[in-house]
C-alpha cells in the first residue's frame, strides 16, 4: 500500500524524507482536495506512522532522524549502498509509474537517450510541477484500489476470507485481523518537530540565523526569553529549507515551538528557499567585492582632485608676510557681508535669463552720497544714548 508520496525539486535528504513521512499521517481527503481531486475516505484510508522505516541509505542517515525514534518510537533502518534488491518494492514501483505516464508526454527521457544525437527533450516539456503531482496522485489511487499484485503470498486467513491481492483489500483486512496499530500524530506538530535544526544568535535586530534576521513576539513579551537569552547567546532554530520566511524556537519551559518571522531588515528574502537565499547572499558579496575596486579607484581620484584644489588655493593666497594679525582680522565682518551679497546675486533664481520674455527696466532717481555707509547697530545705540543725555 502506498501510504504517502512527495514530488518536488528537493534532493534526496532528510527534508524530503520528512515531507514524505508527514504525508503518511495527513488526512488524505483534505490532501487530495488541495490538489483538486475529490475522494472518499475509504479510497485511501492511510493516516498514521509505521513502526519501522527502511531508508535508502541517504535520507535517514542524519542526526535529525533520531527524533523519529526518541519522540515516536519508530525503528530506523537503512539499506546498504548498491543494494537495490533490498528495497525492490519501492525501486520497481518508481519504474512502473514511469512506464505508466511516459506514453502521455513527449518530454519523457528514455534510458537510450543520446544527447548529441536525439532531439532535445527539454524543448518538448509542457507539464509543471502541480500537474505532475496530480498525475502521480492518480497513479497512486489507481494502484492502491485496483492493482492486482500477482504472486503475492496470501496467508491461510486471507484465503479463507476471500481477500484479493489488491493493496486496499490487504490493508483493510490487516487493520482488522492483524495488529492495526499505527502511530498517530498531529500533522502540523510533526512537520515542525521533524524540521532540521541549526544555531542562531540573538542580537540587536532580533535573531540572526543563516544571515537572516527574525523577530519573535515572545522575545518581546515573555520574561523567560529575556532571562535565558541575552544579547549574543545561541538559540536552537528549526527551519524549513523550502521557505525561510519563518523559523521555530523551542520553549525551554514547556517544549512548545515558538514561531519567529522574518524582519524588515531581511524582507528581500521573504518566501525564498534556503538555496535561493544563499545564492543571493553569494552574489551580493561577489558584487560588493567587485565594486570595492571601483570605489577605491574613485577615492584615489577624488583625493588627487582635492589635493590639486588645495595646492592651487595655496598658490593663489596673497603674501601676508609682515602684516599684523589685527590688520588681517579687522575687516572680517565687512568682507563676509560683501561676499554674502555677491553670493546671493549669483544664486538668485530671478536673475535667470529668459529670452522669450521682454525685460522690463524700472529706474528710480536716488540721491547717491559718496562714501556712505550703512550705520551699524552699535552706532545707532550710541547715537540714541547721546541724544538722551542731551
Amino acid at each position: 500500500m502506498i501510504t504517502g508520496f512527495y514530488v518536488g525539486f528537493e534532493n534526496a535528504s532528510w527534508q524530503a524524507a520528512c515531507i514524505t513521512l508527514a504525508n503518511t499521517i495527513q488526512d488524505k481527503v483534505k490532501f487530495c482536495k488541495s490538489m483538486g481531486r475529490e475522494i472518499k475516505p475509504k479510497m485511501w484510508p492511510c493516516n498514521g506512522l509505521p513502526h519501522k522505516v527502511l531508508g535508502d541509505g541517504a535520507e535517514l542517515k542524519s542526526y535529525n532522524s533520531d527524533k523519529l525514534s526518541s519522540m515516536y518510537g519508530i525503528e530506523i533502518m537503512n539499506a546498504a549502498s548498491y543494494r537495490a534488491d533490498w528495497k525492490g518494492t519501492v525501486e520497481k514501483k518508481i519504474d512502473i509509474f514511469q512506464k505508466d505516464f511516459k506514453a502521455y508526454t513527449e518530454a519523457y527521457v528514455p534510458k537510450s537517450h543520446i544527447p548529441r544525437v536525439d532531439k532535445d527533450y527539454r524543448l518538448k516539456a509542457n507539464i509543471d510541477i502541480h500537474q505532475f503531482n496530480i498525475i502521480i496522485l492518480e497513479l497512486v489511487l489507481a494502484y492502491n484500489n485496483f492493482h492486482r499484485i500477482n504472486g503475492y503470498d496470501l496467508s491461510e486467513d486471507m484465503l479463507a476470507c476471500g481477500v484479493n491481492p489488491v493493496p486496499i483489500e490487504i490493508w483493510n483486512w490487516g487493520m482488522v485481523n492483524r495488529t492495526g496499530l499505527l502511530k498517530h500524530a498531529d500533522y502540523d506538530s510533526f512537520v515542525t518537530e521533524m524540521l532540521p535544526q541549526g544555531t542562531g544568535y540573538l542580537g540587536k535586530r532580533g535573531i540572526r540565523f543563516k544571515n537572516i534576521n527574525y523577530k519573535c513576539s515572545e522575545l518581546d513579551n515573555n520574561e523567560w526569553f529575556r532571562k535565558l537569552f541575552c544579547e549574543g547567546s545561541k538559540v536552537i532554530c528549526s527551519y524549513d529549507v523550502r521557505d525561510m520566511t519563518c523559523i521555530y524556537l523551542k520553549n525551554r519551559k514547556n517544549g512548545r515551538l515558538v514561531k519567529a518571522e522574518i524582519t524588515e531588515y531581511s524582507n528581500a528574502y521573504r518566501g525564498l528557499s534556503l538555496r535561493e537565499i544563499q545564492h543571493l547572499i553569494y552574489s551580493q558579496k561577489k558584487q560588493e567585492s567587485e565594486y570595492r575596486i571601483k570605489e577605491l579607484t574613485s577615492d584615489i581620484n577624488t583625493d588627487k582632485v582635492i589635493q590639486n584644489i588645495i595646492n592651487e588655493a595655496a598658490n593663489m593666497a596673497p603674501d601676508y608676510r609682515g602684516v599684523t594679525k589685527s590688520s588681517r582680522l579687522k575687516n572680517i565682518a565687512d568682507n563676509k557681508k560683501r561676499e554674502l551679497s555677491e553670493n546671493r546675486k549669483e544664486q538668485n533664481i530671478h536673475n535667470l535669463t529668459d529670452n522669450s520674455k521682454t525685460e522690463l527696466t524700472i529706474e528710480f532717481s536716488v540721491n547717491k552720497r559718496k562714501n556712505y555707509k550703512v550705520p551699524s547697530r552699535t552706532a545707532k545705540l550710541r547715537k540714541k544714548k547721546a541724544h538722551k543725555d542731551e
